[in-house]
């Protein structure tokens, strides 16, 4: 039921916004996004439900439903394949989280070199310091 998730960050001050209605500041613009190619704005994941092991409230890790890949779609309009690889994928210990839609998520960390690189969600607005991803 909760199969893609959102780049929250390119909307989480919006006027109106999904969450909060009213007020605040308006969205992100593309003008405003230095790395239209690197930022993500939906891909293959799931929405977490609070619980124990740092699974938080409306978290949005990836998921590699597609033999350990993620299909993601990015500011500039194109969509690319994401490479993913099992959080501790054998044995005891395996990272699962619980769903909002009561399943449970296996996590999995981006291996694909760029501003998420190491990270479960495609979250965040690329820019660079002296040549390192930064994420606001």
């Amino acid at each position: 039921m909760l199969s893609y998730v959102f780049n929250f960050s390119l909307i989480e001050e919006g006027q109106g916004n999904l969450f909060f209605g009213g007020g605040g500041q308006a969205p992100t613009t593309m003008a405003e996004i230095e790395f239209p190619v690197e930022t993500s704005m939906v891909s293959d994941g799931t929405l977490l439900a609070p619980a124990a092991g740092g699974c938080g409230l409306f978290d949005s890790p990836v998921d590699g439903r597609h033999s350990t890949m993620a299909n993601a779609n990015f500011v500039d309009g194109h969509a690319k394949v994401v490479k993913l690889r099992l959080v501790n994928p054998t044995g005891e210990g395996a990272i699962t989280c619980p769903t909002l839609d009561g399943k449970t998520q296996r996590m999995y960390r981006i291996t694909d070199v760029g501003p998420y690189q190491g990270r479960d969600e495609l979250w965040g607005i690329p820019s660079q310091n002296n040549g390192a991803w930064v994420l606001r």
